[in-house]
């Protein structure tokens, strides 16, 4: 090592092996098809990201029973971290993107070689930069 560096750099690890990468594209898969099965179950509670649990709603102003998805915000469980999203754009965009996104998950855990590449380069890729595409 230089003089004086020595233990001022944090230390090396490897990548991760395909054992971590099967386990993070297993949950990305079990997200989505939570997203895609039971989180449209949730319409009438408000999901708290501190207590990670779903409660009926409560009634009240800003007609927050209208409201496709109630996330609350930390310390302001009366408001809606996803106050703008409208219900055309829940049913619309993000309903069709969350069963986009549970079809390729399942690819990627359950693909192989080009299939699962593909998959993984659509997942992430910039909504309209990859184009869909039959593998065999």
């Amino acid at each position: 090592t230089v003089a004086g560096t020595e233990g001022s750099c944090s230390e090396q690890h490897a990548a991760p092996g395909d054992a971590s990468e099967g386990r993070v594209a297993a949950l990305l898969k079990e997200f989505f098809t939570w997203a895609v099965e039971k989180l449209p179950e949730y319409s009438r509670h408000s999901l708290s990201v501190v207590s990670g649990k779903a409660e009926p709603r409560r009634g009240g102003a800003g007609g927050l029973g209208r409201k496709p998805v109630l996330v609350e915000v930390p310390f302001k469980p009366e408001d809606n971290a996803a106050r703008c999203l409208r219900a055309s754009v829940w049913e619309g965009s993000i309903r069709p993107e969350f069963e986009r996104a549970q079809r390729l998950a399942a690819q990627i855990v359950e693909g192989s070689g080009r299939q699962k590449a593909f998959a993984v380069r659509t997942l992430f890729a910039q909504k309209g930069g990859a184009k869909d595409v039959d593998f065999e």
